[in-house]
C-alpha cells in the first residue's frame, strides 16, 4: 500500500539557494506539505497588538539619527544580534552560490569587450540611458519604476542591468551593423501577424495517415461531432482535452500549410489531411477573427523594435559563435588545484581572478545572498542557544527521509537516495554542498528544536482517515472572480444542467486555467480539505444537481455534481501509521514555520546593504509553539 506522502510528481521544487526565502524553502519544502506557506510568509508582517512600540524595520532615512544603526565600518554588511557579517564573508557566499553562472556571463561580456576594442566600437553612458528610457517608455513605465520592477521581480540590480544587459545589447547591435535593418516587407508581415485577421479552428492530429483518413471521413459525415472525435481519438492529448481547440492561427506564424488550410476554408469547413513532420493533421474552421482597425503607421515604431530584437537575438548567436570559435578560454572554476593560484579563468590571455569574480557576484547578488546569510546565522544562533549538535548521521537521515517522501524508490521499495540527490542537485542546479548546508542542515536544526512539541490527536487521525479513504464528490467546476458574472453563468447553467453544456461554460468563462482547459474537470472533493464551505455544499449535492454560487478564497465557484466515489475498503488500523506520519510532517512543518517567525521577529538585525534596521519586536502577535494533547512521535 502506498504511503500518504507526496508522490514523486509532486516533489518539492527548489529555487536557487541564494534566493531570499531559501530558509523558508528549507522548512516548507524539505519537510513536506504546503500547509503553512501562507502563515510562514505572512506571519512576520502581521500586526502585533496594541502594545507594540513601533515597527521594527526602518529605512535608511528613518534611522539616520539612530547611532546603533550606523555601520561600524564599510566592511560590515550586517549585524545579527550583535554578530557581524563582513564583506569578505558575504563575497565568499555569493561566489559559492553564483560563481559558476556569473563566470559564464562575465566571460561572454569580456569576449564582447575584446571584440569591441578590435572593431573600435564603444558604448557611451548617454546611449545606455537612452536605451533604458526607450525600453521603459515602450511599457509606459517611468525609468525609476522600470528599474524597481527589474530588481523586485527579476532580481536584476540597476547596475547589472545597465552595465551587463543594456551594454551588451548595444555593443552587439553595433557589431552586428547592417544585419539589424528592417525592410518594409518584414514590417508588413509582422503587422499582419499582430493585427491582421486570425482563424479559430479545431484540430485532430494522428500518428498514421490511415488513422487520419478514417477520422476525416467520420468528421465529414458528421461535422458537428468534430470536437467529440478530437476528444476521443486525436493523438495530441493537449488539444484533445479541449475537444480539438487550438490557439488562433495567424498569418506568417508557424507552418505555411496550417495557415493556407485555415484561411482557405469556409466557416464549418474541414481541411484535407496536412502532413507536418510525422503527424497528420485535420482542421475544422470555426470562425474568422477580423483584423484590428489600427493603422500601420501608428504601431510601426513598436513593431520595428520587435523585429530588431528578434534579429538581434539571431545576430548575437552568430557573433558569439564567431567569438567563441576564435577564443581561447581556460575555465579553472571547477579545478581546485589551479584555483589555488587565485585565478578562475583566462580569456584570450586576460586573467579573471577569484577576487574579481567574487566582487561581481557580490555586486549582482549581494542583497539576496545577505538575506539568506542572515537567516543562516539566526538558525546557527538558535542551535547554539538550544545546545544542539548536528552530525553527519543526522544529515544523512534527513536526506533519506526526504528521499522516502518525495523521491523515486528502488525495486525493493526502499528510497533511492542517489536518485533523489540527483534530482535536487542537477534538476535544481545545486551542488551537494549547497543542498546539505542550505536545505538539509537548517531542516535538521529546527526539527530538533520543535519536534518534541508536536502531538497528533485521535480526532485528527480520524479526520485524516476520512479525507483520504472516505467518499469523495466528483464535480465539474467553474471558477469566477466576479459575482455578477458568476450569477449570469449560473443562470445559463441552470437552463441546461448537462455535463456537456456545463463543460462548455467552464471552457468559456472559468478563470482557473485547469478547469477552463479541461471543460470543468477538477480533482474529486474530499472532506477536511481546508475548505469547509465548499465541502459542505459539494457533499449536499445529488448526482446531476447544480450547486449555488460558493464564495471560496476570493473566487466564486459553481459545481455540477457527477456522483460520489466509493470509500476505499481498508481498516483504519491498517493505514493508521501512514496517516499519523503524514499529519506529523505537516504539523512539524507548521511548528517550524512558527518558530522561525518568532526567531526572526525577535532578532536585532541591521542590514546595511538594504538599508534597514530591525529591533527585537513584541512577538505577541506571532503564533507560539503550543503543545496539544495527543500522541508524540515514537
Amino acid at each position: 500500500m502506498s504511503r500518504l506522502m507526496a508522490p514523486a510528481q509532486n516533489r518539492p521544487r527548489f529555487s536557487r539557494p541564494a534566493a531570499r526565502f531559501a530558509y523558508r524553502q528549507t522548512t516548507v519544502f524539505v519537510l513536506g506539505g504546503l500547509l503553512a506557506v501562507g502563515l510562514f510568509l505572512g506571519v512576520g508582517t502581521t500586526a502585533r497588538g496594541e502594545n507594540q512600540k513601533a515597527s521594527p524595520t526602518k529605512s535608511a532615512d528613518q534611522r539616520s539619527g539612530d547611532k546603533k544603526s550606523q555601520a561600524p565600518s564599510s566592511n560590515v554588511m550586517a549585524v545579527v544580534n550583535g554578530e557581524k557579517i563582513s564583506r569578505d564573508t558575504l563575497a565568499r557566499e555569493c561566489l559559492r552560490y553564483y560563481g559558476e553562472s556569473v563566470l559564464e556571463s562575465y566571460v561572454n561580456k569580456l569576449l564582447t569587450q575584446i571584440e569591441c576594442e578590435k572593431a573600435g566600437v564603444s558604448v557611451t553612458r548617454e546611449e545606455i540611458d537612452e536605451e533604458v528610457k526607450q525600453r521603459a517608455a515602450r511599457y509606459r513605465i517611468p525609468v525609476p519604476q522600470w528599474y524597481e520592477m527589474l530588481e523586485n521581480e527579476r532580481g536584476i540590480s540597476p547596475k547589472e542591468y545597465d552595465e551587463d544587459i543594456v551594454w551588451s545589447l548595444l555593443a552587439l547591435q553595433k557589431l552586428a551593423g547592417s544585419r539589424l535593418t528592417v525592410s518594409q516587407e518584414e514590417l508588413q508581415k509582422v503587422y499582419e501577424t499582430e493585427y491582421g485577421p486570425a482563424v479559430m479552428t479545431r484540430m485532430i492530429a494522428c500518428k498514421t495517415e490511415s488513422k487520419a483518413k478514417e477520422l476525416r471521413q467520420m468528421a465529414l459525415a458528421n461535422p458537428a461531432q468534430f470536437g467529440e472525435i478530437a476528444k476521443n481519438h486525436s493523438d495530441d492529448t493537449q488539444s484533445a482535452s479541449g475537444k480539438g481547440r487550438i490557439p488562433p492561427i495567424r498569418r506568417h506564424v508557424g507552418y505555411l500549410e496550417f495557415e493556407q488550410a485555415a484561411f482557405g476554408l469556409e466557416d464549418g469547413g474541414i481541411s484535407e489531411i496536412i502532413q507536418i513532420g510525422e503527424r497528420y493533421i485535420i482542421l475544422k474552421r470555426e470562425n474568422m477573427i477580423p483584423a484590428r482597425e489600427i493603422p500601420l503607421e501608428q504601431v510601426a515604431p513598436m513593431l520595428k523594435a520587435k523585429i530588431k530584437e528578434a534579429k538581434l537575438s539571431k545576430a548575437a548567436d552568430e557573433v558569439f559563435a564567431k567569438l567563441q570559435k576564435g577564443a581561447k578560454v581556460e575555465n579553472w572554476y571547477n579545478d581546485p588545484k589551479r584555483r589555488e593560484s587565485g585565478m578562475v579563468a583566462v580569456v584570450n590571455g586576460r586573467k579573471i581572478t577569484t577576487a574579481e569574480l567574487a566582487a561581481v557576484c557580490l555586486e549582482r547578488h549581494g542583497k539576496e545572498v545577505l538575506e539568506t546569510t542572515i537567516d543562516h546565522m539566526l538558525v546557527e544562533q538558535a542551535r547554539k542557544k538550544n545546545q544542539i549538535e548536528v552530525t553527519e548521521v543526522d544529515l544523512a537521515e534527513d536526506v533519506r527521509h526526504a528521499a522516502e517522501m518525495y523521491g523515486p524508490t528502488k525495486p525493493d521499495g526502499k528510497p533511492d537516495i542517489d536518485a533523489w540527490l540527483k534530482i535536487v542537485t542537477e534538476e535544481q542546479d545545486l551542488t551537494r554542498e549547497v543542498y546539505l548546508r542550505d536545505f538539509v542542515w537548517p531542516s535538521v536544526v529546527m526539527k530538533k528544536i520543535v519536534e518534541d512539541q508536536v502531538r497528533i490527536s485521535e480526532e485528527e487521525i480520524n479526520r485524516g482517515f476520512e479525507a483520504n479513504y472516505g467518499p469523495k464528490v466528483q464535480c465539474l467546476a467553474i471558477f469566477m472572480d466576479n459575482l455578477r458574472r458568476a450569477q449570469e453563468v449560473w443562470a445559463e447553467a441552470r437552463k441546461n444542467p448537462t455535463p456537456e453544456h456545463f463543460g462548455e461554460l467552464a471552457a468559456t468563462h472559468s478563470v482557473e486555467p485547469g478547469s477552463k482547459r479541461l471543460h470543468g474537470q477538477v480533482s474529486p472533493i474530499h472532506r477536511h480539505g481546508g475548505m469547509p464551505v465548499l465541502e459542505k455544499e459539494a457533499f449536499a449535492l445529488k448526482k446531476g444537481e447544480l450547486s449555488g454560487i460558493i464564495h471560496v478564497g476570493g473566487k466564486y465557484v459553481i459545481l455540477l455534481c457527477q456522483g460520489f466515489t466509493k470509500p476505499v475498503k481498508v481498516e483504519k488500523s491498517q493505514v493508521r501509521q501512514y496517516i499519523y506520519e503524514d499529519l506529523f510532517e505537516k504539523k512539524l512543518h507548521l511548528a517550524i514555520s512558527r518558530y522561525f517567525a518568532r526567531l526572526k521577529s525577535g532578532a536585532s538585525i541591521d542590514n546595511f546593504l538594504s538599508g534597514t534596521s530591525q529591533s527585537p519586536a513584541d512577538t505577541a502577535g506571532v503564533p507560539e509553539l503550543r503543545e496539544t494533547t495527543g500522541e508524540k512521535r515514537r
